[in-house]
């Protein structure tokens, strides 16, 4: 009765062997992500991980929005007081109450303006950021391809990636084809 599963021993041997090979080995996964990150870059679709500070762009948009809110706030302020300078009965009291606006108004821009020099600093901060010395800019980005790289293949050795399945990805042509990989 024994005989017969030593006879299946060996052919499961070969199966396991078999199924052992067919997973890709490190350098053949660290291939294929190489190639998904120059097909990443080549397509405009890099992959920023990192905590990066928002650019100067969306920091112009917080700008200008902050300065929409501030001739909101001092309309809304400016209306208010017009009204009361419609109710006033004496000039006396109209210059009062023009003083009082003239104190809330400037406060209220002084409040902002403060927020505006901290969007600006960031602004000034994200500009020289982007003119760093291009060797330094290359330096970091090589970096950070060999982080992502390293990354991506640890992963797919976690996953035992099959070596079709890397084989397809490394002559994939682009992300499409490459993410199509099965």
């Amino acid at each position: 009765m024994y005989v017969h599963y030593l006879r299946l021993l060996p052919m499961l041997v070969l199966l396991l062997a078999a199924s052992c090979t067919n997973t890709a080995s490190r350098e053949e996964c660290e291939q294929a992500c190489k190639h998904q990150r120059q097909l990443q870059k080549a397509s405009g679709q890099e992959d920023l991980s990192g905590g990066q500070k928002q650019g100067s762009a969306g920091l112009k948009r917080q700008l200008g929005t902050l300065e929409k809110v501030l001739a909101g706030e001092l309309s809304r302020l400016d209306v208010e007081q017009q009204g009361r300078l419609e109710k006033a009965a004496s000039d006396e009291e109209r210059e009062r109450i023009k003083e009082d606006y003239d104190n809330r108004i400037e406060a209220k821009q002084k409040e902002y303006e403060t927020k505006f020099e901290d969007i600006r600093e960031q602004i000034d901060e994200a500009d020289d950021s982007t003119k760093e010395p291009s060797a330094v800019k290359e330096e970091t980005a090589e970096l950070e391809d060999a982080r992502v790289v390293s990354d991506c293949a640890d992963q797919c050795l976690e996953r035992e990636t099959s070596r079709d399945k890397i084989t397809c990805r490394v002559r994939a042509a682009n992300l499409e084809q490459f993410k199509a990989c099965r």
